[in-house]
């Protein structure tokens, strides 16, 4: 009995002290986050040759939706905006396997390592794979390995713009 009273007796001295975070202004510093972003990422190139974010549908997707349109540059409102990858005759319908094992997402491209032109072409791979993941609720430190029909595969890397 004694012990149940002075348990009561803490716990209400706790709850009529309060604890000890202190009632502050209203900060107005613009408008709160919504939540995820809509569309899927793609990242394609502008003419200074650039990487920029576009989102060329209105629902999310998966990595390998993200890269068909990439692939396939399916965005009518892109203008300048273009990609450094040549599919030449792969389908695209063709499925894209991803792998994710610990913070490493493994992309098997259904083409050669010579339809990628340059590293701005990798980027574009990489940060669309990377984008689409974070989107989705990944670690944005993970890291993307690309492997091709032919060739050796890419060291993990990761996105440019994405601040990693």
């Amino acid at each position: 009995m004694k012990r149940t009273a002075s348990t009561l007796c803490v716990l209400l001295i706790v709850l009529l002290t309060g604890c000890t975070v202190r009632p502050s202004e209203v900060f107005n510093e613009g408008d709160a986050a919504t939540g995820i972003a809509k569309g899927t990422p793609v990242y394609l190139l502008d003419s200074e040759g650039d990487l920029v974010l576009r989102r060329p549908t209105s629902s999310l997707g998966t990595i390998g939706q993200a890269l068909r349109l990439l692939f396939t540059g399916t965005d009518p409102d892109a203008g300048a905006l273009h990609s450094r990858v040549y599919l030449g005759s792969v389908p695209t319908a063709l499925d894209i396997p991803v792998t994710v094992s610990g913070d490493t997402i493994t992309v098997r491209l259904p083409i050669p390592r010579r339809r990628v032109y340059g590293a701005k072409g990798i980027d574009q791979i990489v940060c669309t794979v990377l984008a689409v993941h974070i989107q989705r609720g990944g670690a944005p430190s993970s890291k993307v390995v690309l492997t091709f029909t032919t060739d050796r595969p890419t060291e993990p890397r990761t996105c440019p713009v994405l601040g990693q």
